[in-house]
């Protein structure tokens, strides 16, 4: 049977446009594996296997077990086991280079999980990069790029970290607020007692508040979860041999199909905005430090990690970044320090590394071939002519829907006519459509007391995306809604949404947070907010309505 130069021309022209259609973005399994979790706990006392582990009680009589730990990002650069990471995550003072801090690398192959101990052996605190070495962990180095004259402004580059957002966007809430809480009092009772000793008397009532609020600013959010799962690998470190360096975590961790996510890494994806130099951590007096300037979406966890190429080359390490809210809107810049910085350490201290082939493209396809691109554009010539040819032959002009109504056509497609929809005589496509549900948008709109306006804006994705809870406060690293004023805590309340309703709780915050003017006096607690109620947060007033 002859096919139809129309049909002909609409397959033709079908299979050129997916053939000329671009990739999606993919990141190999090879990949997350040489991308690792680093952690630093306190170690255990009188050098024992382990870390060290501090029971909270709670209220309700809970007793939650807790490990002081700082949380970043890394990536393997050789068969050796060496590691490129931040400074700052393995140092507790940005600006000092720590060697003795307790350093744990967890790395994820396949199915297995393998924890190993690191040594640091390199450090640079104006350049914010370091470089330890697990000798037991073995994975495909990740390719360092050094001349950064082969990237430019615009080009797409990708980060994989684990932010630590993303362990606690899965919480219960209430449960980690309630241990924040704790937490924050037992700090505070810490900092009073000190200060107690040093001033040689007791602290009024006013001094006290002043401490407990200034350590609640400090204190971020806690995933419970994340601290169960140190808890149960400390349990384990102590119960294996005492000389070991590397142990396989497996078991522990499938303890809880939520705990195998924290070693996961996210991908996110962005641009280069600038390639410069600027100074370093340690200021003026310094060398400058050359960095890429990018528009990657980073957070607190992904310190460490690597930025790459649409090759899967790494272009830097992702480090720190500055922002600003200015009139509501948040500005904000994210740096990595240039995989060049490594070079003059590795090449003098004989380390061996890989180095990124241009012309290797691992992540989105790369630009298709001059020759597929003409025969292409000669398919779709092709492909329009013939199908004008075949509508010629049509006694009456006929539409788009009725050449696909056509029973011939609807045989190839594996259809029937009744279930393509006819463009030209429907009228339900001619009225407007009713509005979908969960696109609902709100506002917060007010000014701080220095007469800056604020204009925020929620939606119905942003509160399914967040678990249906949104964080309000000061730092950008700890909510997902900032509000830049001095009066307003780093974490300051949250709006729940519960169907149509719309719940406020304070978090602990210095300035507390009133609805119409009233108070909410208790930490958590949650209390309706209606659209045309005034939230206050601070000293700062919002209006709150729906778009």
């Amino acid at each position: 049977m002859k096919l139809p130069a129309y049909l002909f021309a609409f397959l033709l022209l079908c299979f050129a446009l997916a053939l000329a259609a671009p990739a999606t973005a993919q990141v190999s399994n090879e990949m997350q594996e040489s991308t690792v979790r680093i952690f630093c706990p306190e170690p255990a006392e009188n050098n024992r296997v382990g870390f060290d582990v501090f029971h909270i009680k709670m209220s309700n009589g809970e007793t939650v077990n807790m490990v002081d730990s700082s949380f970043g990002t890394g990536f393997v650069i050789n068969k050796d086991g060496y590691i490129v990471t931040n400074n700052h995550v393995v140092a507790p003072d940005v600006k000092q280079e720590v060697p003795e801090k307790l350093v744990m690398v967890v790395q994820k192959v396949g199915n297995r999980y393998l924890m190993h101990k690191a040594k640091v052996v390199w450090q640079s605190a104006n350049r914010d990069v370091a470089i330890i070495q697990c000798p037991q962990l073995k994975a495909t180095p990740l390719p360092l790029l050094f001349d950064e004259t082969k990237s430019t402004a615009s080009e797409e580059v990708y980060s994989m970290g684990f932010p630590g957002i993303t362990d606690v966007a899965v919480e219960d809430f209430n449960r980690s607020g309630e241990i924040r809480k704790e937490i924050i009092m037992i700090k505070a009772q810490r900092v009073v007692n000190d200060l107690t000793l040093k001033l040689r008397r007791k602290l009024t009532q006013n001094e006290i508040n002043a401490v407990v609020g200034e350590v609640a600013d400090h204190q971020g959010p806690v995933s419970a979860e994340r601290n169960e799962l140190l808890s149960a690998i400390d349990s384990y470190l102590k119960q294996s041999d005492a000389a070991a360096t590397s142990w396989d975590i497996t078991n522990v961790v499938e303890r809880k199909a939520l705990w195998k996510n924290y070693f996961t890494p996210t991908v996110t994806k962005g641009n280069i905005e600038l390639i410069s130099k600027r100074h370093g951590i340690l200021g003026v007096g310094y060398p400058d430090v050359l960095t890429i300037q990018h528009s990657c979406a980073i957070k607190h966890g992904n310190s460490g990690g690597p930025l790459l190429n649409a090759g899967g080359q790494v272009l830097g390490v992702v480090g720190d970044g500055m922002s600003k809210v200015s009139s509501g809107d948040k500005e904000m810049i994210e740096w990595a320090t240039a995989a060049n910085e490594l070079k003059g350490w590795l090449d003098d201290n004989h380390v061996g590394y890989v180095i990124g082939q241009e012309t290797h493209k691992i992540l989105p396809t790369a630009a298709l071939p001059v020759k597929i691109i003409v025969a292409i554009a000669l398919a779709v010539a092709v492909a329009i002519v013939a199908l004008i040819l075949g509508l010629i032959k049509f006694n009456q002009k006929p539409t788009f829907t009725t050449i696909l109504r056509d029973p011939r056509m609807a045989k190839v497609l594996g259809t029937t006519q009744s279930k393509l929809i006819d463009v030209a005589d429907s009228s339900s496509l001619r009225t407007s459509p009713a509005p979908l549900p969960g696109f609902g948008k709100w506002q917060l709109v007010g000014r701080t007391p220095k007469g800056d306006s604020v204009r925020i804006e929620v939606t119905d994705m942003m509160f399914a995306s967040n678990n249906n809870r949104l964080v309000l406060g000061r730092t950008a690293e700890l909510c997902h809604v900032v509000v830049n004023d001095d009066s307003v805590s780093k974490q300051h309340a949250s709006i729940r949404k519960e169907g149509d309703r719309f719940l406020v709780a304070d978090r602990n915050s210095s300035n507390r947070t009133a609805v119409n003017g009233q108070f909410n006096t208790k930490a958590f607690n949650e209390v309706p907010l209606r659209e045309g109620d005034t939230l206050t947060l601070g000293e700062v007033r919002l209006d709150f309505s729906k778009l």
